[in-house]
């Protein structure tokens, strides 16, 4: 299954009789776990690209109030409720 201390992939895992055997008892399939990994992948890579976003902004409000200090407030706070609502 694994080797040299290191931990297994999750589809190695998944081909193991014996996590047939937890699953069957939990009621859950090999198919249901995939679906909810790879669920949990989308979800987190979006909130990463989200995160990315966001530190964006923030860097183009820091450069912008350096060149029109009048107008940045209102992105500062434009962007705080955003953080707030996404939060």
């Amino acid at each position: 299954m694994y080797s040299q201390n290191n931990e297994p992939r999750l589809d190695d895992m998944l081909e193991d009789p014996i996590v047939h055997l937890v699953l069957a008892r939990d009621n859950l399939c090999v198919h249901e776990v995939r679906s909810q990994m790879h669920d949990a992948r989308k979800r987190i890579s979006e909130a990463r690209s989200q995160d990315k976003v966001i530190s964006f902004v923030q860097q183009m409000t820091a450069s912008l109030s350096k060149l029109a200090p009048a107008h940045v407030p209102g992105a500062a706070a434009e962007l705080r409720r955003q953080q707030r609502r996404s939060g």
